[in-house]
């Protein structure tokens, strides 16, 4: 059994994927996300592994956000995310923060792993070449005349 004092120590690999608010202009965008990285690095004592910066994308439906007594709508937004290493100790202190932050529309926080599961363009390749349908191979057909034909029905009809 493990004692407290090393299950503090230990650190998991989380990955959070957010949605920024569309009303935020591009020129502040930067702004925004070095907040969110702030936050998992400087106040939180996380180690950033991968990231992904934001970029305007369509939403499957429309989202809304309430900000102050103002329910914004949203049908896009700007959608990044973080890969990084954490204490789970701090993660609530990291929910807490995006869960304030009046341009976060959404976020998701899950754990994950260290490996990079995005598939690259080589291996997404080889596998659309291992799954389209193969040629078949040109098989030459024996030419048989009518009357070959016509004994050979005959068998069949008599057996």
């Amino acid at each position: 059994m493990q004692n407290k004092e090393n299950t503090v120590n230990e650190t998991e690999i989380y990955e959070v994927g957010y949605h920024i608010m569309p009303s935020v202009p591009e020129e502040k965008l930067p702004l925004e996300v070095s907040a969110i990285e702030s936050a998992i690095v400087s106040k939180n004592g996380g180690v950033m592994i991968a990231s992904e910066a934001p970029s305007k994308i369509e939403l499957a439906y429309t989202m809304a956000k309430k900000v102050g007594a103002t329910r914004h709508k949203c049908d896009e937004a700007y959608f990044g995310w973080f890969k990084f290493e954490m204490s789970p100790a701090n993660i609530n202190a990291l929910k807490a923060f995006l869960d304030a932050q009046d341009n976060v529309l959404r976020f998701l926080l899950i754990k994950t792993v260290r490996e990079n599961t995005i598939v690259g363009d080589k291996l997404l390749a080889a596998e659309k070449e291992a799954l389209a349908p193969k040629e078949e191979a040109k098989v030459e057909k024996a030419v048989v005349t009518e009357a070959e034909l016509d004994k050979t029905i005959d068998e069949l009809v008599k057996a």
